[in-house]
């Protein structure tokens, strides 16, 4: 069974003091003198560290002394065995040891002499159990000889004790819950988490095995994180940035250190929003997937808000009996209903909160009367539900709701609430409000709650916010994304504020930390929500017309607050009705395929949207793939394109079976098909050259290094005797640096799209929008963990500029997501196939659900590749299935005349959700295309049927295949095996009629059309 402990502890044990400085414990006294010697401890503590870390073991005589070992072998002139030696004898034995190139000898310290020392310099003391006699995970007996030691020398309330004997903790725990406790753990500290908190234990982690997620894991639920051991101020600086409570270490000076970087340390509130990973694409609207009338119209709803999905409506019926009704949001199923107004004590229910992990609170309504400081009849009591269904138990009761009051006139507490945090570790907001004053005033009042226990000496801060019910009304408070202590107060009668709570400080005001500007927000509507994408805020934020009715939603990116925030999506809806209400609420749902975002407004009914609807192949299905080259021209099959010098014709793209290579030598774009060289376009001054989601090309028309870039845009569809209108951008406020090469999202030519560019020694990006060819827009990206070189290289994931993947040749390939970044792949260099090289060039893709990596591999810059299924074996960085690996396209590597672009490009392009195309180009070197392919489904897609009632007729002549009776918007071609061989896109609004099969041999073959008609050719 588990046992939660429920302990009154300090303020400074409550919860870590998230941005202050570590606490420095010096690692077996310090580096100065013997370890575990008197003289160790004495130099550390002259040193200025707060805790002397020590290892105790028992003697055979029953005595406690420092030592690390079982015996005296290591630094002794004699081995003495510690459990079998007496503490004498132990003393006796001369150790020597030489530390950062000076020898000291010195003898072993007994555990009273250490704590003498302590004592004496008025430092901590941290001890180690090490398995001993009457110390170990079968025997504690004697333990509480330890603990009365600790106790006669006055360290009962100031020592830590650790160890990474789980039973002699529970055993300390259990009898002596008020000491300090630490678990010693490493890399496996994972497989501890839950039991550390179910006793309420700290961790202490060895170096290199976590990082600052895993400390706010255990901030998360009050733990304290110490780590051991660094030496070096990098490494203080890497661990105490991530926010760890205590650095253990040898020789690290207090009075030298660094300043550590206090947003760094601080972190955002991750624990009420934690970081998703379900898709945002910047340039999806989200689509409608539900709407219902107004629920519980006979009621007066009085709050809102959303747990798993599921509305939790709070609402008074005509009698003022109150309830709270859940409602499925995309259903709009009515779930259940639980009575409040049959509650034992027949208190009235203020408000509703939830909980970071989806406990449902309540908070009763407590009446202070006049003066009534120590008055035991005022109670304030917040209940919690297990099963919502069942009655409430109560979560927490504050018997003297004065002392949080401050003392007022007759007051309320308890009709506004708002939780943070882990049920086990909650921060609660509560609101007071002076009822009898000539104009009510609010207060709002701070609960910790630890365990179910309230720590009653932190409960008696109070706030008074100078804010009135005038200019309040009906207020809501939300927690925010940036910190557990910052509250958003919002209502119908004035803009929202973010405040922050001052912790630290008894009956002190709110301090403002931001406020929309004027016109970014509608002051009169309420029910602000966040949700959090790696490290970028997102807020759904409610609208509502001149008659207070018709309420509406705007997505918002506020990542750099609510006072500079900016929409990412179009209203979500036109109005629920028309009926005047100021309860609403706005609510996010993530599912493992979707970001629901959810509306609601008291009588006027329910909305629901997708804010990134998957398709059907993000479920990950069984593949069977295999990769088949269509064709190839290149030096090792002697039929070498030319135009595709290496040093000017640095990148290319290519998109329906068509390369286009831009020349910054000669300003030309050079087009390719299968049969070779086609013709050639005006192009750009530049050697970057890409095609964007739609197929439109974009080249670079300068190699400037500075803040300003201009480009060209051609159609898709475009060729030399088509080429279509050019369009000529320019971007100015892009990061300065040499960018070789740049690549492209979305429709930059007949909507919106991104430009992406990694410019030399920055370690950002910068991110170019356009609409319609126009560019309208510069941002640039969170900082990435690797600094761009001259062949630094972005491959966009959706059209999002807050997702893509990067990399800088030779360095691997990261995924940066809204300023979360994570290891794709990162194997060490080679030229042996399947690992990587040094040549730059990736490609990243789903196929039904599989995630597809291709990389280069091989001899360096010659145009070798892998194809990887990261979906399978991926649980490392660098690992995946191989499904194959390509020799070099050809010869000419980084040498006159080769491929001085150092890149293997590859461009993917999906023929249907059983087949993709990869096109490949190797400057100097040679294209290719290849299709990698579903074997167990390609077949099985194509259906003959070429008398369809749509009359469908195809005809073949002199390499043309010919269609009419339908438009084709595309087409595919297969072997009767089911081999894809050809794949055609209609240009936009256009359609294709005509397909070109030069490049097919004699044979039967499957035209599918349109992805629903199918008919049979011969070519002969």
């Amino acid at each position: 069974m588990k046992r939660i402990f429920a302990i009154a502890i300090s303020i400074a044990a409550c919860l870590p003091a998230w941005s202050a400085l570590p606490i420095l414990v010096g690692h077996r006294g310090c580096d100065t003198g013997v370890e575990n010697s008197v003289q160790a401890f004495q130099e550390g503590a002259k040193r200025g560290y707060e805790y002397l870390e020590t290892d105790f073991k028992v003697t055979k005589d029953g005595q406690l002394i420092c030592t690390h070992d079982d015996d005296t072998s290591r630094l002794g002139d004699e081995t003495l065995d510690v459990a079998s030696s007496t503490l004498e004898e132990l003393q006796a034995v001369t150790l020597t040891q030489t530390r950062y190139g000076s020898t000291y000898t010195g003898h072993l310290c007994s555990a009273q002499e250490y704590l003498d020392v302590c004592r004496q310099y008025g430092v901590k003391p941290l001890i180690e159990l090490k398995w001993a006699t009457g110390i170990n995970n079968n025997d504690c007996s004697n333990i509480p000889m330890l603990i009365k030691l600790i106790e006669d020398n006055g360290f009962r309330n100031d020592c830590i004790i650790l160890t990474s004997m789980k039973p002699c903790l529970e055993y300390i725990r259990t009898n002596y819950p008020d000491i300090e406790l630490q678990f010693l753990t490493g890399q496996y500290w994972a497989n501890h988490y839950d039991w550390c908190v179910e006793w309420g234990i700290d961790v202490n982690i060895q170096a290199t095995y976590f990082d600052k997620s895993t400390v706010r894991k255990f901030h998360d639920l009050g733990l304290k994180v110490n780590m051991w051991t660094t030496n070096t101020t990098d490494g203080y600086t890497q661990y105490g940035n991530m926010g760890c409570d205590f650095i253990t270490t040898d020789c690290l000076d207090p009075n030298s250190l660094p300043e550590l970087d206090a947003d760094r340390m601080s972190g955002p509130n991750t624990i009420d929003y934690p970081e998703i990973t379900a898709p945002v694409k910047s340039s999806y609207e989200p689509e409608k997937v539900a709407e219902y009338d107004a629920p519980l119209s006979d009621l007066t709803v009085r709050r809102a808000i959303m747990i798993d999905g599921v509305w939790h409506i709070l609402a008074d019926d005509a009698d003022g009996n109150s309830s709270i009704t859940r409602i499925d949001a995309l259903t709009g199923t009515e779930l259940g209903k639980v009575n409040l107004s049959g509650m034992a004590d027949g208190t009235r229910i203020g408000d509703i909160a939830a909980t970071a992990d989806g406990v449902l609170l309540a908070s009763a309504v407590a009446t202070v009367p006049f003066n009534a400081s120590g008055d035991e009849s005022a109670v304030l009591k917040i209940y919690s539900w297990s099963d919502p269904d069942a009655e409430a138990s109560v979560f927490v009761t504050v018997d003297h709701a004065a002392a949080i009051l401050g003392n007022w006139t007759n007051s309320l507490c308890g009709e506004k609430i708002a939780a943070s945090g882990h049920s086990l570790n909650l921060k609660l907001y509560v609101s007071t409000r002076s009822a009898s004053a000539s104009t009510p005033t609010y207060r709002i009042a701070g609960l910790k709650i630890e365990r179910g226990t309230l720590v009653e000496e932190l409960a008696s801060y109070c706030y008074d916010t100078s804010y009135t019910a005038d200019n309040w009304g009906d207020f809501t408070m939300t927690i925010t994304p940036t910190s557990r202590d910052n509250l958003l107060i919002d209502s119908p009668t004035t803009q929202p504020v973010e405040y922050a709570f001052n912790w630290d400080s008894t009956r002190q005001p709110l301090t403002q930390v931001s406020q929309p500007a004027e016109g970014l927000m509608d002051s009169r509507a309420v029910g602000i929500s966040f949700h959090r994408r790696g490290s970028k805020v997102y807020a759904l934020i409610p609208a509502v017309d001149a008659n207070g009715a018709n309420y509406t939603a705007t997505l918002y990116n506020v990542n750099d607050g609510l006072n500079d925030m900016d929409a990412i999506s179009s209203s979500l809806h036109e109005g629920l009705g028309d009926k005047a209400t100021t309860v609403a609420a706005t609510a996010f749902q993530l599912t493992d395929d979707a970001t629901y975002l959810h509306l609601f407004a008291a009588g006027q009914g329910m909305a629901s949207f997708n804010l990134c609807a998957e398709s059907e192949e993000e479920v990950v299905e069984d593949v069977d793939l295999e990769l088949v080259r269509e064709w190839i021209l290149s030096n090792t099959t002697d039929n070498h394109p030319g135009n595709i010098d290496g040093s000017y014709a640095q990148q290319g793209t290519a998109v329906n079976g068509i390369f286009y290579v831009n020349n910054c030598s000669d300003k030309k774009i050079y087009v390719f098909n299968s049969n070779g060289l086609i013709g050639d376009m005006p192009g750009g001054a530049g050697y970057g050259c890409a095609r964007d989601d739609a197929g439109n090309i974009v080249v670079r028309n300068d190699k400037l290094t500075g803040a300003e870039h201009s480009f060209i845009l051609y159609p898709a569809g475009c060729t030399p005797s088509e080429p279509g209108v050019a369009i000529e951008m320019s971007a100015t406020g892009v990061l300065e640096g040499q960018v070789n090469f740049i690549n492209a999202s979305g429709d930059l030519y007949n909507g919106t799209g991104h430009i992406y560019l990694y410019p030399n020694k920055q370690v950002a990006v910068s991110v170019i929008k356009v609409e319609k060819g126009v560019v309208t827009g510069v941002s640039t990206s969170d900082e990435l963990k690797m600094t761009a070189t001259t062949a630094g290289y972005v491959i966009p994931q959706y059209d999002n500029p807050e997702t893509f993947l990067y990399q800088v040749r030779g360095t691997g390939v990261q995924h940066y997501d809204n300023g979360s970044i994570t290891d794709i792949f990162n194997k060490s260099h080679s030229t042996t196939a399947p690992a990587r090289n040094s040549t730059g060039g990736t490609a990243y893709f789903k196929l039904r659900g599989n995630q597809i990596y291709v990389h280069n591999s091989g001899a360096n810059y010659k145009g070798g590749f892998t194809v990887r299924n990261m979906s399978v074996d991926a649980s490392t960085a660098g690992a995946g299935t191989v499904i194959a690996s390509v020799d070099p396209i050809g010869t000419l590597g980084y040498t006159t005349g080769g491929n001085y672009s150092t890149f293997n490009w590859l461009i993917p392009e999906k023929i249907d959700n059983s087949s993709w195309r990869i096109y490949q180009y190797c400057p100097a070197n040679g294209i290719a295309s290849y299709i990698l392919r579903d074997k167990l489904s390609a077949v099985n897609d194509i259906t003959v049927d070429s008398n369809s009632e749509s009359a469908m007729t195809v005809n073949y002549s002199n390499g043309v295949v010919s269609i009419s009776g339908v438009a084709v918007n595309t087409a595919a071609i297969y072997s009767l095996s089911g081999m894809q061989v050809a794949a055609y896109r209609a240009a936009c609004g256009e359609s294709l009629n005509d397909l070109n099969v030069e490049h097919l041999s004699s044979g039967v073959y499957l035209l599918r059309v349109n992805n629903t008609q199918s008919a049979k050719f011969v070519i002969k």
